[in-house]
């Protein structure tokens, strides 16, 4: 069965897809790979995970590297501040044991050459610390090569942007001491403009107070002239009213029976002639 499914993978990767433009249409062509080179596509992955897994032993190498010179720091080191929390608590004792430890520093010396052969070579420590610094330097190149440059592409961009606002303010700055400087003239047309404005208002209120005066006047010498029209009706009036009554009553005063019965006469007369 496995050898069945790895003869039919084997059959597809011999076949590729490719797509062609013939006549304005897109068409699936299938092109039979050498065999050659399917070999060499898996020996170039094969390649490829090797050195990756290489990478990642080398990585934990110096990992582990790492770790060891630190302990061995660390354990260097704490007895430098053992003696120094001695010293802090009780500066008596801890100088009685410090003179007591180089009273016996040769025995314990030569008993540690006899013990562990010879002492510790500077080179050693050297090389340790070689090891540490490569090892940093190579766990740390990428990440503080790419702040660097994050760091560097920050600063250019926040200097474009200094440089940016720093125009724009020079800008605003000149137009500001422009504008303070024809603020006067400014001023000035704005003053005498004003000036022209207020004569001009109120020449157009005397205008408009004269043409309002003129009208109210002609508006009472119209009604004055109405009353006194009304008056001398009214006058007229009650004087032929008054003459007719007056001569109403002279003529009954004056009029007797043979002259009223004339004027019937007359009257009727006038209406039937025959």
């Amino acid at each position: 069965m496995m050898l069945k499914r790895s003869a039919l993978l084997l059959r597809n990767k011999c076949w590729t897809a490719r797509y062609c433009q013939t006549d304005g249409k897109r068409e699936r062509r299938e092109l039979r790979r050498p065999l050659i080179l399917i070999w060499l596509s898996y020996v170039r992955g094969f390649k490829r995970k090797l050195v990756n897994q290489c990478h990642t032993c080398v990585r934990l190498a110096l990992l582990l590297l790492f770790i060891g010179s630190a302990l061995q720091a660390l354990v260097s080191v704490a007895p430098v501040f053992e003696a120094e929390r001695l010293l802090a608590a009780n500066p008596t004792a801890a100088l009685a044991e410090a003179v007591q430890t180089d009273n016996h520093e040769p025995e314990a010396t030569s008993h540690s050459e006899e013990e562990h052969g010879r002492p510790i070579d500077p080179y050693a420590r050297l090389f340790n610390f070689s090891i540490l610094v490569g090892t940093l330097f190579f766990f740390l190149r990428s990440p503080i090569g790419a702040y660097v440059r994050n760091r560097g592409s920050q600063v250019r961009n926040d200097l474009a942007d200094a440089k940016k606002t720093n125009a724009a303010a020079r800008q605003q700055l000149k137009d500001i001491e422009e504008k303070a400087q024809a603020f006067p003239a400014e001023l000035e047309a704005m003053r005498s403009q004003g000036k022209k404005e207020i004569e001009v208002e109120a020449q157009r209120l005397r205008e408009s107070t004269e043409t309002e005066r003129d009208r109210l006047v002609e508006q009472k010498r119209r009604e004055i002239d109405l009353q006194v029209r009304v008056a001398k009706r009214e006058l007229v009036q009650y004087a032929s009213e008054l003459v007719v009554g007056v001569a109403a009553g002279r003529i009954r005063e004056q009029m007797t029976d043979a002259d009223q019965l004339r004027l019937i006469d007359r009257y009727v007369n006038q209406i039937n002639p025959q």
